[in-house]
């Protein structure tokens, strides 16, 4: 338990780093796709193209990871403040719904995340 204590501030900072990562990785893949977007004028640039959905929502994804990250950091690092443990479940829970749908993707990440906010959490004194 003392380990997950120590992680537990810092949960934020790996989620936003695993966002970063999405985005990154995204821009990597889905090259093509994000192409044809600024070919496209960006605006109204996506339309039925699935290609062009799949590289927009991925890329997407990262960036809402990244700002629920920082939010996390400051949260938990700056103001010291703990989240409910229901955080924690609820996160594992979508990411056990991610997996079931995608088990090769990159929900198994949330997994230990989710469980740091449930256990590591500092005993409240009363």
């Amino acid at each position: 338990m003392r380990l997950l204590r120590s992680i537990y501030p810092y949960i934020g900072l790996t989620f936003a780093t695993a966002g970063l990562l999405h985005i990154v990785f995204g821009l990597v893949i889905f090259h093509s796709p994000f192409r044809d977007i600024l070919r496209a004028g960006l605006f109204n640039s996506i339309g039925f193209a699935y290609d062009r959905q799949a590289a927009f929502w991925y890329y997407y994804v990262g960036v809402v990871m990244l700002f629920v990250g920082y939010l996390l950091h400051w949260i938990l690092y700056v103001k010291r403040l703990q989240l409910p443990r229901a955080a924690g479940w609820l996160m594992v829970l979508v990411a056990v719904a991610g997996i079931v749908f995608i088990p090769y993707g990159g929900f198994w990440a949330a997994v230990p995340q989710g469980l740091v906010l449930v256990f590591g959490r500092v005993k409240s004194e009363k």
